[in-house]
């Protein structure tokens, strides 16, 4: 979620086919969830039990989890409470973990089975009136919950399925290797107003699609959708020579493919990561 609309999160969640069985004639939401897939050795982010939605694969470089059969999850409440530190990423340097590089592996079953649990780095001291001890004892409430990967147990019944992709199975109909750089003059130049204004008016149905046009030397996104008129506005923004090629034109939902772009631009890349490829498939 980009910071510009962080308070309006709710918003944007998705509702699915199913029925809510709570809430007589509503629908469940369509809430992301992040497992951990041995057989793959890598994460997957995406949101349950509806047929499309950004799919985010992330593989560690180290393995951080020493597990061979079985996906885990993270809780969809620990989920939420990380997201909201990587918003606010000064909250993150409250907290140390209990481990450096691995996931503990959790001994009581019924719970989770593998967690690091994260303590305050508050470093408190005696004063004339008060001993360090006994400030420690009212600070339990400021650690984080543990960050606890939980099997998918049969008790819990199946597991709702979650949108996943292969994009080596599929020749891309346009594809570009943009990288961070340009990335980044493109959410100044057009993504990062467009979201803001998009989160203060996220009811009205003119900001919920926005046309994405490809070709080689050019994207060309229009905005302001009425469905009886089209696309009252559009911008375009220019590609690097050579770096683009292929064609598509299709309507894409706001809240996919703005905020990703804006979240790709803002990334704090560490490492040799450099260039991100971006592919449409039809």
């Amino acid at each position: 979620m980009p910071k510009a609309i962080a308070s309006s999160a709710d918003k944007f969640i998705e509702y699915s086919n199913l029925k809510d069985a709570w809430n007589v004639g509503k629908k469940e939401l369509a809430v992301k969830r992040l497992i951990y897939r041995p057989a793959t050795g890598d994460f997957l982010l995406s949101c349950q039990q509806v047929p499309s939605a950004v799919v985010v694969h992330a593989k560690p470089h180290a393995n951080l989890m020493q597990r061979d059969v079985g996906d885990t999850f993270l809780s969809n409440s620990t989920r939420k409470s990380i997201e909201t530190r990587l918003l606010h990423q000064s909250m993150f340097n409250l907290f140390e973990p209990s481990e450096a590089d691995q996931y503990r592996v959790t001994s009581v079953p019924g719970i989770s089975a593998h967690s690091i649990r994260l303590s305050t780095k508050l470093e408190i001291a005696d004063s004339a009136h008060v001993k360090a001890t006994t400030i420690v004892q009212r600070t339990e409430n400021l650690n984080h919950p543990p960050i606890s990967f939980i099997p998918f147990y049969e008790m819990f019944g199946e597991p709702r399925w979650q949108v996943d992709c292969k994009p080596a199975d599929f020749t891309p109909a346009w594809a570009a290797t943009l990288n961070l750089n340009w990335l980044r003059l493109a959410s100044n130049d057009f993504f990062d107003q467009r979201v803001a204004q998009y989160g203060v008016k996220a009811k009205r149905a003119i900001n919920n699609v926005l046309k994405f046009r490809a070709r080689a030397s050019e994207l060309v996104i229009g905005f302001e959708y009425e469905k009886t008129l089209g696309f009252d506005n559009s911008k375009t923004l220019t590609l690097p020579i050579g770096k683009a090629a292929g064609s598509v034109e299709l309507n894409v939902r706001s809240a996919d493919f703005a905020f990703v772009l804006i979240q790709i631009a803002d990334l704090n890349v560490i490492g040799a990561l450099d260039q991100k490829n971006m592919s449409f498939w039809g």
